[in-house]
């Protein structure tokens, strides 16, 4: 059902992009801009749980402060490879609370 909902604002973006004559994200970008505007304030409030594992608070943080793409900027260097997002998070895990 997300699905459906990406292409059909994907479908709206792009023919508001494309009757501004400006060039448009490709799919995946948009999607994946778009999802972190949709989660953005709710991993914020998140943050703000005095329940919340550090673990989780660690990953939350570390979304959060990752810089946005931006498709304008074509000398930006490429994203960083999946792996190292993961040794980031397994890190994170086996770290612990900080006392």
């Amino acid at each position: 059902m997300l699905n459906i909902s990406f292409v059909n604002s994907y479908v709206i973006y792009y023919h508001n992009i494309s009757t501004r004559n400006e060039k448009p994200l490709t799919r995946r970008q948009f999607m994946k801009k778009l999802s972190m505007q949709l989660t953005t304030e709710w991993m914020q409030k998140r943050l703000e749980a005095p329940t919340l594992k550090c673990n989780m608070r660690d990953i939350i943080e570390v979304i959060l402060t990752k810089p946005t793409e931006d498709s304008s900027v074509e000398n930006e260097a490429p994203p960083p490879p999946k792996k190292e997002d993961i040794a980031l998070i397994a890190h994170l895990k086996r770290r612990g609370c900080p006392k």
